[in-house]
């Protein structure tokens, strides 16, 4: 019975929180709307090259500190929780459904706090998942692994591993058998 109680109170905490961080971002948007364009810092050129004033990334639709440590929070929560990444054709959208946020929202998060695209984000998952599978289990092909860790195909799986980790699977497996008879 207590853990009914625990987990209804849990699920109505994250809701309160989730519809809180969502009136706060309207709020947000409203004011943003409303206020007057300051005068914005004009650079001798951009990223892209082109001469104007700079505009920060995401503009006006940038998500308050609170709403994006929240949903930041929620995201590593759901991540250890349920293994998304172990679902071969996970999209940004299935993803952000998980943590009940809009996918747009999502992806703010993961470019802007962590500094990866979703596709890398996914894929460090899928690796940390790989190097567990190679070193653990030697009946497994590497085919079986990239398979059982979320890739889709061999040879994403060995780009985006030696991508990661800055050697082939075969040569980790090796690598990791090799400690594991110096240890025995």
């Amino acid at each position: 019975m207590n853990a009914v109680v625990t987990l209804v109170f849990v699920a109505a905490c994250a809701l309160g929180t989730f519809l809180l961080a969502k009136l706060l971002v309207r709020q947000h948007r409203r004011a943003a709307r409303s206020e007057p364009e300051s005068g914005a810092a004009v650079s001798a050129g951009s990223a892209t090259g082109r001469a104007g004033p700079e505009k920060p990334k995401y503009g006006n639709n940038r998500l308050p500190d609170f709403a994006r440590e929240s949903i930041l929070v929620e995201l590593q929560r759901y991540m250890q929780a349920a293994q998304p990444w172990l679902k071969i054709d996970l999209t940004l959208g299935e993803l952000a459904a998980g943590i009940n946020v809009a996918p747009h929202h999502l992806s703010q998060i993961i470019n802007s706090e962590i500094g990866k695209s979703f596709a890398c984000y996914i894929n460090e998952f899928r690796v940390g998942e790989a190097c567990q599978l190679l070193a653990g289990d030697n009946s497994r092909s590497v085919l079986e692994v990239a398979l059982d860790s979320g890739f889709s195909s061999k040879s994403s799986f060995n780009a985006s591993f030696k991508k990661h980790t800055g050697m082939t699977p075969s040569e980790y497996r090796k690598t990791s058998q090799d400690k594991n008879y110096l240890v025995a």
